[in-house]
């Protein structure tokens, strides 16, 4: 029998006593997850005047071993290291010579419910489905390509989420909520551990123990993103990218909360876990403002997972209205597909998507999304904190009405997924650099001469 940590979605874990059901259910998958906080770069001359006996928690990243402070927990990605410590100024001033960088949470937590990543507005009878703007083909769907979302779970069980031939979109379910001793994360693989029908009834379960899903989305936010990737338009509205097999990370809790630890997890997890699914492209409908020079410890995580695994990260740029230097953690990642929102009804950008650049002069986003208005899976199986708390945006029993950067990005990710397809077509691996290539030359221009800090390149289409 396996004895599980229950994880309160916050980074902070209590001891329940193990799971009666976890070893005939679930074979397990090492795992970690996704929330990013605010973070701030530490002003080492300010720190050089401070006490010396002055002590804070620090999150060094670096390529090397930590030789200072009291180390709580490690993050490792290779020759990458993510440390969480406790240091004096003294220490973080020497710690800082040789880290890539040294940072401070000037917050603990980061929500997709409240801005800058969701718009909550009422869900009006759509003329159209205006995310279907980045289609212009019919023949990439992203099939063959797997996409990892990490967000706050999925309802698997929506009827949008089944193929015509009965097998699922989703190909694996993983859950930050429930850990090992040794670090174990608790997952479901469906045709593996059983169906996902036999999935949903140990879920309830383990709800009936201990309050909360491992990976029933009783949030709303990771369906609807989930649903404008991969939905197969069932009940009415089709996904941009119906072929792709979703990998889905939940690494938020109901309220749509989680710490910037269990995000290290998360991209932890997909480190570890990219070849065994053959992880594409990574869809992250969240963030956090903060010193935006790339420097914070999640976006040199996922610079470094992009770079040594060929991955795409596609990351909401943040809706803090277009204000210059905007750009949210960690989509001012250097290799992060930065994504604003605009409205393809009127061909311009969203009132309230970020502009760039980045705060070390950087040309961010790098593209813009369909972000207003947008159409796509709400949880059936549950009812989610998103229409318990703005029931406005429901727009029947199927699907609601949401508007971000965090709608925009997943329609960038699902453009990305067809032209992976297309590329693997032609004996081309779409990695991070090919794909961009492909994304670039695919876009409708909103600015007529170059990349700018407003609308970057241009939002993407699907080409023949």
């Amino acid at each position: 029998m396996v004895e599980y940590w229950v994880r309160d979605g916050r980074g902070s874990s209590r001891r329940p006593g193990p799971l009666q059901s976890l070893a005939t259910l679930v074979a397990l998958l090492v795992t970690a997850t996704a929330a990013v906080t605010t973070v701030t770069q530490v002003d080492i001359t300010a720190l050089v005047r401070l006490p010396l006996s002055r002590t804070g928690v620090y999150y060094v990243t670096t390529t090397g071993e930590l030789e200072v402070g009291r180390v709580l927990r490690v993050w490792r990605f290779g020759e990458l290291r993510v440390y969480k410590v406790v240091m004096g100024a003294r220490e973080v001033v020497e710690a800082a010579r040789k880290a890539l960088g040294v940072y401070s949470p000037s917050q603990q937590e980061i929500s997709v419910m409240t801005p800058p990543y969701t718009i909550f507005t009422r869900a009006e009878d759509p003329a159209t489905d205006v995310k279907q703007w980045h289609r212009r083909t019919g023949e990439w769907s992203g099939e063959g390509v797997t996409v990892c979302v990490i967000d706050t779970g999925i309802d698997y069980l929506h009827p949008d989420f089944l193929r015509e031939d009965g097998t699922p979109v989703v190909r694996a379910l993983v859950s930050m909520f429930f850990v090992s001793p040794s670090g174990t994360y608790l997952h479901w693989v469906p045709g593996v551990n059983g169906t996902l029908e036999e999935a949903w009834v140990f879920e309830q379960e383990v709800f009936e123990l201990y309050g909360k899903y491992p990976w029933m989305d009783d949030n709303g936010h990771g369906t609807h993103v989930a649903g404008i990737i991969a939905s197969q338009g069932n009940m009415g509205f089709r996904g941009l990218a119906p072929g792709v097999k979703l990998v889905v990370v939940r690494a938020f809790n109901k309220l749509g909360v989680a710490s910037m630890d269990t995000v290290l997890e998360a991209l932890e997890w997909v480190w570890n876990y990219t070849s065994r699914f053959k992880i594409r492209i990574v869809n992250l409908s969240w963030g956090a403002p903060g010193d935006n020079r790339g420097l914070d410890p999640v976006s040199l995580a996922v610079d470094y997972l992009s770079e040594r695994l060929g991955l795409m990260f596609v990351a909401a740029a943040g809706n803090s209205g277009n204000m210059p230097f905007t750009i949210n953690i960690p989509a001012c990642a250097r290799r992060a597909v930065a994504v604003g929102a605009f409205d393809p009804a009127e061909m311009k950008m969203a009132e309230f998507s970020s502009f760039g650049t980045t705060i070390d002069l950087r040309v961010k986003p790098d593209f813009v999304g369909a972000g207003v208005g947008i159409i796509s899976c709400k949880p059936v199986t549950v009812t989610s904190y998103i229409e318990e708390q703005h029931p406005e945006v429901v727009y029947n029993k199927y699907y609601m009405v949401l508007s971000g950067t965090s709608m925009a990005a997943p329609c960038v990710t699902a453009v990305a997924a067809a032209h992976a397809e297309r590329l693997e077509s032609q004996n081309i691996k779409p990695t991070y650099s090919v794909l961009l290539e492909a994304l670039v030359r695919s876009t409708v221009k909103l600015n007529k001469v170059t990349k700018d800090f407003v609308s970057g390149w241009g939002a993407p289409v699907i080409r023949p």
